[in-house]
């Protein structure tokens, strides 16, 4: 259970680092309006996100135990590292989604900078 914790946890920072900065590049760089009806979808897909890869991760674990009692020989082998797995995959695509846009931010930040200096010394040469 540590390891499905571990994972629910790094999911769950990966995908509020990434909705923080979309959410900042489309309000603060964009100048799109916050919408709480989108706000509502993204709590909702996280918790939704959460409760189906947990289910899924419990399920998994569950299985072979289920299969060997009813005297199946099924071989099935679900670890730790399986259900970290199943949290890594879309932990990982979050926050390479996060990093992209923070790369963005900072490039689109660097980029207002060089203009108001480059304004600056045009005004003060003039």
């Amino acid at each position: 259970m540590y390891v499905l914790l571990m994972s629910i946890i790094v999911f769950t920072l990966c995908y509020i680092s990434n909705f923080s900065f979309s959410l900042f590049y489309n309000t603060k760089i964009l100048s799109q309006k916050i919408s709480k009806t989108k706000l509502k979808n993204m709590g909702l897909k996280l918790l939704s996100f959460v409760i189906g890869l947990t289910c899924l991760s419990i399920a998994s674990y569950l299985m072979p135990n289920i299969l060997e009692s009813l005297n199946l020989n099924i071989e099935i082998e679900i670890t730790n590292k399986v259900i970290a797995g199943l949290f890594g995959t879309t932990s990982i695509f979050y926050a390479t989604q996060a990093l992209g846009k923070l790369k963005d931010i900072i490039l689109k930040n660097t980029k207002n900078t060089n203009n108001i200096n480059s304004q600056n010394k045009i005004e003060r040469s003039e």
